[in-house]
């Protein structure tokens, strides 16, 4: 009772400076205490002035992390009043608070939507710190949506404005952001850059907070890279950090982190220690969103070990704070995590119902990731329930979901279609009013033929009889126009075949010009001592020579549609290996040095064989083009809507806006510097369009003359890459389980041939036989070795670990 009457003194006195102090004062509480005494403020506080504004504001904020739903009501209550106040601060203010609730909610347009109209507000009234701050939300927002390119814009931006009005903190915390950035993008070295920068400046400024974030981010790459080790050692630190400055919320996050790493490290027992402990703390905070992320880890772990109905139990529990907080996304994903334990605990029609939830919510927000997961799910629990056509419906939605962005020629022509066909139905409708015109005409004339004399019917006959000779002459008119067409067809189809012709004799010439040189290598060094060098040489060649003769046989396919593609899962990484390994004697021939910066673990959902030609057809192409010593780059432009953008880039010759219009039609070819081993039939860029374009990509061309080429193509994202850390690490001798229990072996032995007709980057068909594995409850660590093998795109640790069951 006395501090609320001091707070009532406090409004007396002046509201302003009551509403200021009292906030200074909540600063040493806890978040629910401040809560709870500005509540009770706002019921008994009547004013209408900028002082409410802000306690409403603040309110909003407050509970962006615990009750979303009630933030954007304070906020949505704050702007009206801000707006009828004329209080462009306090509108700004509210806009930012709104935006951070509806971000926590998971919903990211209306957050974008209202961080531009505070930022709007912020720039106008000449806010420098306040508009980089907002720059930096937006960004996050960006960066949560994997719009990667604008996130690192946004931040760019910020961190200009921040530096100029000395922000040490904020510029710490948006170098720690745009680390974020860069790990997304699979650039690791420059995350660790920009992190280690932040670290620097939160070290001299002696932020504990932002230091904790910061080691937890390298703990993160660390993680991602698979080195475990570095890791725990980064994310320890993170804790210490945190707990040096009291931050149950720092404190809660990294031991979840931690339980993550040794689940990833196969030490589940230890994962549900570190788990217990976020979640005790989480709870202590109220902070309900990192409570139902414990409980969903939790509950995964649980499921690994067996226990089902622990694993339920979680996951129960972590769907009801979601449900609360309004997160339909993550319902989704925690309803297809209990749909899974139904599965494994045999109740396949239980976890079609929890499936079949999880889709409706993930469909409402457009969640495609949360869509193919699930349809994916949904389609191999009807195939083992023996409904196949429902199996079949859900197989045809995955593929829906994996392949959402329509083709923008396809659009383009389904425009073009659709006005051609409005202006033809046009057309028929201004005929059928001529034809009707005309009727009518004739039947005036019948009227007036009866009722006149005999002289106007002369007439009249006279007319029609010049009419009907008019038309006769139109008609012959029209035949020898015809006539005249069919004559011009006839004359241009024999110029044709005799351009044919010529060009079949020019094509004959150029394909047996440009084998001379591989075919002259392959005699010449196969006669010598076949040296391993000059067994690579020879390799080589073949290799020139199979991929001109395929460019020719496969673009005759693709136009008679006789091309089906064989998709799999498969390895960035693997695909850029086994193209480098056929340029590599062009590379040496002319000096030229191959950079790589694509992320190699990223996985896409393609035809391999097709697509490493269509790398080996770009990289033939840039080093033909390219000056002796000068460098090629395979980058990653992008990554969003479910689709990798590659990059070609060549420093060579480049290309004409003449050129570039004819590049990728067949046959065409530019005048190419000399590469003395380089062979083309002009086919090779005809083949990657229509490849690329047969996997719902596009391809195209970038370029000046001397300033190179950026030949730009994009692939489908295969759904592996949304499971974090889902991965497998072989046994290093910390865990004393048998690698493989003697029981299980006879099972494992009788599929191991299948296994053994399998490499290791078709990661879709070798998870298909251990998912058996693990509905047949084996437990042998011999399964999750070969698990992390394939993971890691290790052939060689494949191989042994299957020659362990002869």
């Amino acid at each position: 009772m006395q501090a609320l009457g001091t707070v009532h003194k406090f409004i007396r006195i002046r509201p302003f400076i009551w509403f200021l102090a009292l906030l200074s004062t909540f600063q040493v509480v806890a978040q629910n205490q401040e809560i709870d005494s500005l509540e009770a403020v706002l019921q008994t506080y009547n004013e209408r002035d900028t002082t409410k504004v802000r306690l409403l504001s603040r309110l909003s904020y407050l509970h962006n992390s615990i009750d979303p739903v009630k933030g954007i009501k304070y906020a949505k209550e704050a702007i009206p009043l801000a707006i009828e106040l004329a209080d462009k601060d306090g509108e700004s203010n509210a806009y930012n608070s709104l935006a951070t609730n509806y971000w926590n909610n998971g919903s990211l347009d209306l957050a974008e939507e209202y961080y531009k109209k505070s930022l709007g507000i912020k720039e106008q009234l000449g806010m420098e710190e306040g508009a980089a701050r907002t720059m930096v939300n937006l960004g996050v927002v960006f960066e949560t949506q994997d719009r990667l390119a604008e996130a690192m814009s946004y931040y760019n931006r910020a961190l200009d404005g921040l530096r100029g009005a000395n922000s040490k903190f904020g510029e710490a915390a948006t170098l720690n952001n745009m680390g974020l950035v860069a790990s997304k993008m699979g650039d690791y070295p420059l995350a660790l850059d920009y992190y280690f920068q932040s670290l620097h400046i939160s070290d001299s400024i002696n932020n504990g907070s932002l230091k904790s974030n910061t080691l937890n981010n390298i703990g993160l790459i660390h993680r991602r890279t698979k080195e475990f080790a570095k890791a725990l050692e980064a994310y320890k630190e993170s804790l210490a950090a945190g707990e040096a400055i009291g931050s149950k919320r720092l404190m809660a996050s990294r031991n979840n982190n931690i339980g993550v790493v040794y689940k990833n490290w196969d030490s589940l027992d230890r994962a549900i220690e570190y788990y217990e402990i976020a979640l005790e703390q989480y709870q202590e905070i109220n902070r309900r969103s990192g409570v139902a992320s414990v409980l969903l880890n939790r509950g995964i772990v649980y499921r690994m070990k067996g226990e089902q109905q622990k694993a339920l139990n979680n996951f129960q529990q972590s769907l009801l704070i979601r449900r609360d907080l309004g997160d339909r996304r993550r319902q989704a994903n925690v309803l297809s995590n209990i749909g899974q334990v139904y599965v494994n605990m045999g109740q396949r029609r239980k976890a079609t119902e929890y499936y079949l939830e999880g889709l409706s919510l993930a469909e409402e927000v457009n969640a495609l990731r949360e869509i193919a997961n699930i349809t994916s799910r949904l389609h191999q629990n009807y195939k083992a329930l023996g409904e196949f056509e429902k199996a079949y419906h859900y197989y045809s939605q995955n593929v829906w979901a994996n392949d959402s962005l329509i083709n923008e020629d396809k659009i383009k022509e389904l425009v073009r279609l659709e006005s051609e066909f409005e202006a033809d139905k046009e057309r028929q409708q201004l005929l059928a009013a001529q034809e009707k015109s005309e009727l009518e005409f004739q039947k005036q004339l019948e009227r007036q033929a009866i009722i006149r004399n005999s002289l106007i019917v002369v007439t009249v006959l006279i007319l029609m009889l010049g009419i009907v000779y008019y038309r006769s002459f139109r008609r012959k008119k029209r035949a020898a126009e015809l006539l005249a067409e069919k004559n011009s067809v006839i004359t241009n189809q024999n110029n044709k075949l005799v351009e044919l012709s010529n060009f079949r004799e020019g094509l004959t010439s150029m394909i047996a010009h440009d084998m001379k040189n591989p075919l002259n290598s392959i005699i010449g060094l196969s006669e010598s001592h076949a040296s391993e060098k000059h067994l690579h040489s020879i390799r080589q060649s073949g290799y020139q020579m199979l991929n001109l003769v395929t460019n020719m046989l496969e673009v005759r396919r693709f136009e008679e549609a006789e091309i089906q593609l064989d998709k799999e899962d498969v390895n960035l990484g693997y695909l850029t290996f086994k193209a480098k390994l056929q340029v590599e004697l062009l590379l040496q021939a002319k000096s030229l040095k191959l950079i790589n910066e694509l992320p190699p673990e990223l996985v896409v959902n393609v035809d391999p064989n097709l697509i490493i030609r269509v790398l080996v057809n770009l990289l033939t192409n840039a080093i033909k083009y390219s000056d002796l010593g000068e460098s090629i780059t395979l980058k990653c432009d992008k990554v969003e809507n479910d689709f990798v953008c590659i990059a070609v880039v060549d420093n060579g010759r480049g290309l004409s806006e003449e050129e570039i219009e004819h590049v990728f039609e067949k046959f065409w070819r530019a005048e190419a510097k000399a590469s003395g081993t380089t062979v083309s039939t002009g086919l090779g860029l005809s083949f990657c369009k229509m490849a690329v374009e047969a996997h719902g990509g596009s391809i195209s061309v970038e370029s000046q003359p001397d300033k190179g080429a950026n030949f730009n193509f994009a692939l489908p994202i295969s759904a592996q890459n949304e499971v974090e850390a889902s991965g497998w690490v072989a046994s290093d001798g910390q865990n004393d389980q048998e690698v493989v229990i003697p029981d299980e072996k006879a099972t494992l032995v009788e599929n191991s041939a299948q296994l053994k007709a399998l490499r290791v980057h078709q990661v879709s068909k070798i998870n298909s036989i251990l998912g058996g594995f693990e509905d047949m409850n084996l437990k042998s660590k011999w399964i999750k070795d070969l698990q992390a093998a394939v993971y890691q795109g290790d052939q060689d640790k494949y191989d042994d670990l299957l020659k362990m069951l002869d």
